[in-house]
């Protein structure tokens, strides 16, 4: 389901980008689609009827991690991954 996405985030690691904004890009795409019913847009709602989502990111070199859960009104969670951890010290 993420191939067509893999081909367009990876193009910016060709272009010298970061890892973690491609992994980003990649999984927004994949988020975006209303046909995925597993994740983002087309997912299901939780047991009470709310849309809640959930991420987690680990640099694989420091092995700094940010979590985040149970957010509601967001459609992509791992970007507010990424200011979370730009705006918290617990890194």
């Amino acid at each position: 389901m993420a191939y067509e996405s893999m081909v367009k985030s990876s193009s910016s690691l060709e272009k010298d980008g970061w890892a973690r904004d491609a992994v980003e890009m990649l999984i927004q795409e994949v988020e975006s689609n209303p046909d995925y019913t597993s994740v983002g847009y087309g997912a299901l709602p939780n047991q009470e009827g709310m849309m809640e989502v959930d991420a987690a990111f680990m640099d694989g070199n420091s092995m700094a991690l940010v979590a985040v859960a149970g957010i509601q009104h967001v459609l992509h969670p791992p970007h507010i991954r990424g200011q979370t951890a730009e705006l918290t010290p617990y890194q």
